[in-house]
Protein backbone atom coordinates (compact mmCIF):
# COMPACT_ATOMS: atom_id res chain seq x y z
CA UNK A 1 0.00 0.00 0.00
CA UNK A 2 1.69 3.19 -0.99
CA UNK A 3 0.62 5.95 1.46
CA UNK A 4 -1.14 9.51 0.47
CA UNK A 5 1.83 11.10 2.13
CA UNK A 6 4.24 10.81 -0.27
CA UNK A 7 4.64 13.92 -1.99
CA UNK A 8 4.77 16.00 1.59
CA UNK A 9 7.81 13.19 2.53
CA UNK A 10 9.91 14.28 -0.45
CA UNK A 11 9.44 18.07 0.02
CA UNK A 12 9.67 18.23 3.33
CA UNK A 13 12.43 15.25 4.09
CA UNK A 14 15.01 17.13 6.03
CA UNK A 15 13.41 18.02 9.08
CA UNK A 16 13.85 15.38 11.64
CA UNK A 17 16.87 15.06 13.92
CA UNK A 18 19.24 12.20 15.95
CA UNK A 19 17.18 10.55 18.37
CA UNK A 20 18.36 8.66 21.64
CA UNK A 21 15.88 6.89 23.70
CA UNK A 22 15.88 6.97 27.25
CA UNK A 23 15.87 3.54 27.82
CA UNK A 24 17.52 0.68 25.91
CA UNK A 25 15.71 -2.88 26.07
CA UNK A 26 18.08 -6.45 26.65
CA UNK A 27 15.42 -7.97 24.53
CA UNK A 28 14.81 -5.67 21.93
CA UNK A 29 14.31 -7.74 18.23
CA UNK A 30 16.55 -6.52 15.74
CA UNK A 31 14.61 -6.41 12.16
CA UNK A 32 16.72 -6.50 9.10
CA UNK A 33 15.89 -4.44 6.17
CA UNK A 34 17.08 -5.66 2.36
CA UNK A 35 16.99 -2.73 -0.43
CA UNK A 36 20.27 -4.30 -1.86
CA UNK A 37 18.63 -7.92 -2.20
CA UNK A 38 15.05 -8.24 -3.37
CA UNK A 39 12.94 -10.96 -1.23
CA UNK A 40 11.33 -13.69 -2.47
CA UNK A 41 8.73 -14.11 -0.30
CA UNK A 42 5.19 -13.05 -1.56
CA UNK A 43 3.25 -12.31 1.83
CA UNK A 44 -0.52 -13.34 1.76
CA UNK A 45 -2.92 -11.02 3.76
CA UNK A 46 -4.56 -14.37 5.24
CA UNK A 47 -1.42 -14.63 7.31
CA UNK A 48 -1.74 -11.19 9.42
CA UNK A 49 -4.97 -10.72 8.50
CA UNK A 50 -8.39 -12.25 9.58
CA UNK A 51 -11.11 -10.43 7.44
CA UNK A 52 -11.65 -6.73 5.27
CA UNK A 53 -14.71 -4.70 5.80
CA UNK A 54 -16.16 -2.33 4.22
CA UNK A 55 -17.53 0.99 5.87
CA UNK A 56 -19.74 3.36 2.96
CA UNK A 57 -19.92 6.42 5.05
CA UNK A 58 -23.32 7.75 4.83
CA UNK A 59 -23.57 10.56 2.28
CA UNK A 60 -26.03 14.03 3.82
CA UNK A 61 -26.42 17.53 2.67
CA UNK A 62 -24.44 18.42 6.08
CA UNK A 63 -21.62 16.11 6.07
CA UNK A 64 -20.19 15.58 2.93
CA UNK A 65 -16.42 14.72 3.58
CA UNK A 66 -13.54 16.73 1.08
CA UNK A 67 -10.47 14.44 2.55
CA UNK A 68 -10.56 11.51 4.72
CA UNK A 69 -6.87 13.02 6.20
CA UNK A 70 -6.77 11.02 9.34
CA UNK A 71 -8.91 8.89 11.21
CA UNK A 72 -9.35 6.67 14.66
CA UNK A 73 -11.66 3.78 15.57
CA UNK A 74 -12.32 4.36 19.14
CA UNK A 75 -15.26 2.62 21.20
CA UNK A 76 -17.29 1.50 18.13
CA UNK A 77 -16.93 4.87 16.01
CA UNK A 78 -15.25 6.34 13.18
CA UNK A 79 -13.56 9.90 13.71
CA UNK A 80 -12.58 11.43 10.68
CA UNK A 81 -10.40 14.68 9.79
CA UNK A 82 -11.47 16.25 7.25
CA UNK A 83 -8.53 18.56 5.76
CA UNK A 84 -10.53 20.46 3.72
CA UNK A 85 -12.62 21.56 5.64
CA UNK A 86 -11.06 21.55 8.82
CA UNK A 87 -14.04 19.77 10.36
CA UNK A 88 -14.58 16.49 12.54
CA UNK A 89 -16.96 13.81 11.14
CA UNK A 90 -18.33 10.79 13.47
CA UNK A 91 -19.66 7.57 12.40
CA UNK A 92 -20.83 4.52 13.94
CA UNK A 93 -19.16 1.04 12.64
CA UNK A 94 -21.60 0.67 10.04
CA UNK A 95 -21.00 4.31 8.43
CA UNK A 96 -23.94 5.85 9.33
CA UNK A 97 -23.37 9.58 10.38
CA UNK A 98 -23.52 10.35 13.96
CA UNK A 99 -22.21 14.04 14.53
CA UNK A 100 -20.07 16.95 13.23
CA UNK A 101 -17.69 19.23 15.08
CA UNK A 102 -16.54 22.28 12.80
CA UNK A 103 -15.59 25.09 15.34
CA UNK A 104 -13.00 26.90 13.19
CA UNK A 105 -12.56 30.65 14.37
CA UNK A 106 -10.61 33.05 16.90
CA UNK A 107 -13.06 32.16 19.56
CA UNK A 108 -11.57 30.47 22.97
CA UNK A 109 -13.48 27.42 22.34
CA UNK A 110 -12.55 27.48 18.74
CA UNK A 111 -9.55 26.35 16.40
CA UNK A 112 -7.67 27.72 13.44
CA UNK A 113 -5.04 25.59 11.83
CA UNK A 114 -5.50 21.79 13.34
CA UNK A 115 -2.15 20.18 13.32
CA UNK A 116 -3.26 16.55 15.47
CA UNK A 117 -5.38 15.21 17.27
CA UNK A 118 -6.68 12.16 18.78
CA UNK A 119 -9.64 10.39 21.21
CA UNK A 120 -9.08 9.90 25.01
CA UNK A 121 -10.21 5.64 24.69
CA UNK A 122 -12.45 6.27 28.46
CA UNK A 123 -15.19 9.36 27.48
CA UNK A 124 -14.32 9.73 24.13
CA UNK A 125 -13.43 13.19 24.21
CA UNK A 126 -11.63 15.16 21.47
CA UNK A 127 -8.51 16.51 21.88
CA UNK A 128 -6.69 18.59 19.52
CA UNK A 129 -3.80 20.91 18.92
CA UNK A 130 -4.12 24.04 17.05
CA UNK A 131 -1.15 24.75 15.71
CA UNK A 132 -1.44 28.57 14.80
CA UNK A 133 -2.82 29.30 18.62
CA UNK A 134 -0.25 27.02 20.13
CA UNK A 135 -3.32 25.32 22.37
CA UNK A 136 -5.08 22.19 23.27
CA UNK A 137 -8.54 22.50 22.56
CA UNK A 138 -10.49 19.60 24.21
CA UNK A 139 -14.44 18.77 23.09
CA UNK A 140 -16.69 16.23 24.54
CA UNK A 141 -17.44 13.19 22.73
CA UNK A 142 -20.98 15.42 21.78
CA UNK A 143 -18.59 18.25 20.55
CA UNK A 144 -19.61 20.18 23.71
CA UNK A 145 -16.42 22.80 24.62
CA UNK A 146 -14.81 21.51 27.84
CA UNK A 147 -11.59 23.57 27.96
CA UNK A 148 -8.30 24.57 26.32
CA UNK A 149 -4.92 25.04 27.14
CA UNK A 150 -1.74 26.55 25.97
CA UNK A 151 1.25 24.68 24.73
CA UNK A 152 4.39 26.45 23.84
CA UNK A 153 5.89 23.53 21.63
CA UNK A 154 5.37 22.60 18.17
CA UNK A 155 3.61 19.02 18.00
CA UNK A 156 3.55 16.58 14.96
CA UNK A 157 1.45 14.02 16.36
CA UNK A 158 -0.18 12.96 19.94
CA UNK A 159 -1.86 10.81 22.06
CA UNK A 160 -4.04 10.81 25.27
CA UNK A 161 -4.14 7.80 27.94
CA UNK A 162 -7.17 7.61 29.52
CA UNK A 163 -5.46 9.24 32.87
CA UNK A 164 -5.78 12.40 30.36
CA UNK A 165 -2.20 12.71 30.46
CA UNK A 166 -0.42 13.31 26.71
CA UNK A 167 2.45 11.81 24.62
CA UNK A 168 3.55 14.68 22.49
CA UNK A 169 6.14 14.13 19.55
CA UNK A 170 8.31 15.92 16.99
CA UNK A 171 11.01 15.23 14.80
CA UNK A 172 11.78 18.32 13.55
CA UNK A 173 15.27 20.22 13.31
CA UNK A 174 14.37 23.54 14.32
CA UNK A 175 17.38 25.17 15.89
CA UNK A 176 16.20 24.61 19.40
CA UNK A 177 13.82 26.93 19.06
CA UNK A 178 11.23 24.19 20.56
CA UNK A 179 10.98 21.06 22.40
CA UNK A 180 11.67 18.24 20.15
CA UNK A 181 11.51 14.28 19.80
CA UNK A 182 9.23 12.56 22.47
CA UNK A 183 7.75 13.86 25.84
CA UNK A 184 4.72 13.88 28.29
CA UNK A 185 2.81 16.55 29.19
CA UNK A 186 0.13 16.04 32.39
CA UNK A 187 -3.67 16.90 31.40
CA UNK A 188 -2.90 20.29 31.61
CA UNK A 189 0.06 20.48 29.06
CA UNK A 190 2.49 21.18 31.70
CA UNK A 191 5.82 19.23 31.28
CA UNK A 192 6.65 15.83 32.66
CA UNK A 193 9.57 14.13 31.17
CA UNK A 194 11.34 13.63 28.05
CA UNK A 195 11.31 10.22 26.69
CA UNK A 196 13.06 10.77 23.54
CA UNK A 197 15.81 13.25 23.06
CA UNK A 198 17.13 15.41 19.91
CA UNK A 199 20.37 16.17 18.28
CA UNK A 200 20.53 19.01 15.97
CA UNK A 201 23.85 17.01 14.57
CA UNK A 202 21.33 15.41 12.19
CA UNK A 203 19.07 17.57 9.87
CA UNK A 204 18.09 14.63 7.97
CA UNK A 205 14.72 13.03 8.19
CA UNK A 206 11.16 12.01 6.30
CA UNK A 207 8.22 13.90 7.62
CA UNK A 208 5.15 12.25 8.00
CA UNK A 209 1.96 13.15 9.77
CA UNK A 210 0.92 10.35 11.60
CA UNK A 211 3.60 8.28 13.65
CA UNK A 212 1.53 7.24 16.79
CA UNK A 213 -0.35 3.48 16.45
CA UNK A 214 -2.91 2.52 18.81
CA UNK A 215 -2.20 -1.31 19.91
CA UNK A 216 -4.75 -1.00 23.28
CA UNK A 217 -6.35 1.82 24.86
CA UNK A 218 -3.12 1.66 27.48
CA UNK A 219 -0.73 1.24 24.63
CA UNK A 220 0.91 3.62 22.49
CA UNK A 221 3.21 2.60 19.16
CA UNK A 222 5.87 5.08 17.76
CA UNK A 223 7.36 5.02 14.62
CA UNK A 224 11.18 6.90 15.18
CA UNK A 225 13.00 8.82 12.46
CA UNK A 226 15.53 7.19 10.40
CA UNK A 227 18.79 7.65 11.89
CA UNK A 228 17.36 5.91 15.32
CA UNK A 229 15.29 3.54 13.88
CA UNK A 230 13.37 2.22 16.63
CA UNK A 231 9.43 1.46 17.27
CA UNK A 232 8.71 2.58 20.66
CA UNK A 233 6.05 1.03 23.10
CA UNK A 234 4.68 3.70 25.16
CA UNK A 235 1.95 3.18 28.01
CA UNK A 236 1.03 6.12 30.90
CA UNK A 237 3.88 5.08 33.26
CA UNK A 238 6.43 2.80 31.08
CA UNK A 239 8.61 3.26 27.81
CA UNK A 240 10.27 0.17 26.30
CA UNK A 241 12.06 -0.32 22.62
CA UNK A 242 10.98 -3.45 21.78
CA UNK A 243 12.06 -3.32 17.72
CA UNK A 244 14.99 -1.28 16.19
CA UNK A 245 14.92 -1.83 12.40
CA UNK A 246 18.40 -2.66 10.89
CA UNK A 247 18.20 -0.77 7.43
CA UNK A 248 20.94 -1.63 4.82
CA UNK A 249 20.92 2.26 3.18
CA UNK A 250 22.99 5.07 4.72
CA UNK A 251 22.22 8.46 4.21
CA UNK A 252 24.86 10.16 2.66
CA UNK A 253 26.90 12.96 5.29
CA UNK A 254 26.00 15.36 3.03
CA UNK A 255 21.91 15.26 3.45
CA UNK A 256 22.46 14.39 7.22
CA UNK A 257 23.80 18.30 7.26
CA UNK A 258 21.93 20.27 4.63
CA UNK A 259 18.44 21.66 5.78
CA UNK A 260 16.76 23.03 2.52
CA UNK A 261 16.88 19.88 0.24
CA UNK A 262 14.02 19.94 -2.18
CA UNK A 263 14.11 16.24 -3.18
CA UNK A 264 15.88 12.58 -2.47
CA UNK A 265 18.16 10.25 -4.47
CA UNK A 266 16.46 8.09 -5.39
CA UNK A 267 17.97 4.80 -3.92
CA UNK A 268 20.16 6.72 -1.36
CA UNK A 269 17.95 7.67 1.48
CA UNK A 270 14.43 6.23 2.76
CA UNK A 271 11.38 6.84 4.67
CA UNK A 272 8.68 4.49 6.39
CA UNK A 273 4.97 4.14 5.99
CA UNK A 274 2.13 1.42 6.98
CA UNK A 275 3.00 1.23 10.43
CA UNK A 276 0.40 -0.88 11.97
CA UNK A 277 0.31 -2.76 15.08
CA UNK A 278 -1.12 -5.27 17.46
CA UNK A 279 -0.29 -7.24 20.84
CA UNK A 280 0.72 -10.25 18.62
CA UNK A 281 1.55 -8.92 15.16
CA UNK A 282 3.46 -5.99 13.60
CA UNK A 283 4.03 -4.51 10.16
CA UNK A 284 5.78 -1.71 8.75
CA UNK A 285 6.85 -0.60 5.20
CA UNK A 286 10.11 1.15 3.89
CA UNK A 287 10.59 3.05 0.52
CA UNK A 288 13.55 4.57 -0.84
CA UNK A 289 11.70 5.99 -4.38
CA UNK A 290 12.98 3.18 -5.69
CA UNK A 291 11.42 0.08 -4.19
CA UNK A 292 9.39 -1.20 -1.55
CA UNK A 293 10.41 -3.25 1.89
CA UNK A 294 7.63 -4.98 4.17
CA UNK A 295 8.62 -5.91 7.59
CA UNK A 296 6.04 -8.31 9.15
CA UNK A 297 6.35 -9.96 12.96
CA UNK A 298 4.93 -12.34 14.50
CA UNK A 299 4.98 -11.65 18.60
CA UNK A 300 3.75 -15.07 19.24
CA UNK A 301 6.58 -17.18 17.34
CA UNK A 302 9.12 -14.33 17.66
CA UNK A 303 9.39 -13.90 13.86
CA UNK A 304 10.53 -11.72 11.11
CA UNK A 305 9.25 -11.68 7.32
CA UNK A 306 10.80 -9.72 4.94
CA UNK A 307 8.60 -9.42 1.77
CA UNK A 308 8.58 -7.36 -1.42
CA UNK A 309 4.83 -8.02 -1.98
CA UNK A 310 1.60 -8.59 -0.29
CA UNK A 311 -0.75 -10.90 -1.61
CA UNK A 312 -4.87 -10.30 -1.22
CA UNK A 313 -5.70 -13.98 -1.07
CA UNK A 314 -8.82 -12.98 0.95
CA UNK A 315 -11.34 -10.92 -1.17
CA UNK A 316 -8.69 -9.81 -3.88
CA UNK A 317 -9.35 -6.16 -4.18
CA UNK A 318 -7.37 -3.40 -5.01
CA UNK A 319 -6.02 -1.66 -1.34
CA UNK A 320 -7.04 2.07 -0.59
CA UNK A 321 -5.17 4.60 0.42
CA UNK A 322 -3.81 3.94 3.81
CA UNK A 323 -4.54 6.31 6.46
CA UNK A 324 -3.39 4.45 9.35
CA UNK A 325 -3.63 1.72 11.98
CA UNK A 326 -5.83 2.19 14.91
CA UNK A 327 -7.03 -0.45 17.72
CA UNK A 328 -5.87 -3.77 15.47
CA UNK A 329 -7.58 -1.98 12.67
CA UNK A 330 -5.38 -1.20 9.36
CA UNK A 331 -7.50 1.35 7.57
CA UNK A 332 -7.48 2.69 3.90
CA UNK A 333 -9.86 4.79 1.67
CA UNK A 334 -11.13 5.13 -1.46
CA UNK A 335 -13.97 5.98 -3.48
CA UNK A 336 -13.56 2.54 -5.84
CA UNK A 337 -12.40 -1.11 -4.86
CA UNK A 338 -12.68 -3.34 -7.70
CA UNK A 339 -11.90 -7.15 -7.08
CA UNK A 340 -9.58 -9.32 -9.61
CA UNK A 341 -11.58 -12.36 -8.88
CA UNK A 342 -14.66 -13.07 -10.90
CA UNK A 343 -17.73 -12.15 -9.03
CA UNK A 344 -15.74 -10.95 -6.77
CA UNK A 345 -16.67 -7.36 -4.65
CA UNK A 346 -17.26 -4.03 -6.60
CA UNK A 347 -17.69 -0.98 -4.72
CA UNK A 348 -18.05 2.51 -5.82
CA UNK A 349 -18.94 6.38 -4.92
CA UNK A 350 -19.42 9.52 -6.94
CA UNK A 351 -17.21 12.57 -5.99
CA UNK A 352 -20.49 13.74 -4.63
CA UNK A 353 -20.71 11.16 -2.17
CA UNK A 354 -18.56 9.83 1.22
CA UNK A 355 -15.69 8.02 0.05
CA UNK A 356 -15.23 3.71 1.27
CA UNK A 357 -13.13 2.88 4.18
CA UNK A 358 -11.45 -0.25 3.75
CA UNK A 359 -10.68 -1.98 7.32
CA UNK A 360 -8.01 -4.89 7.48
CA UNK A 361 -9.00 -6.41 11.08
CA UNK A 362 -5.26 -7.84 11.90
CA UNK A 363 -4.98 -10.93 13.61
CA UNK A 364 -5.51 -10.61 17.25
Amino acid sequence: MQKKYFLIVIILGVLSCKSTSKVENSDTQTLNVHFKETPKIILKLSSYIDSISYVKLETTPDNLIGEVYDVEFVNGKYYIYDQLTESFFIFNEQGKFVNKIHKKGQGPEEYLVIGTFDINPKDGSIHIFDEYKGKMIVYSKDGKFLKNFSLKELVRDMAIFSDGTYLLYTPDYNLGNYRRGLWRVDKDGHFVEQLVTISDEFKYGALYPKYFCRINKDLVGLLGTEDFDNIYHITSNSFQTPFSLNVDVEIPERLKRERNLDTKPPGKVYYKQNYAETDNCMIVSLDNLKAIRHIFYDKKQKKAYEFAYMKNDIDYTNFGVFIGGTYGKWICAGHSFLSSKPNGISLTTSEEQNTILQVFHLKK
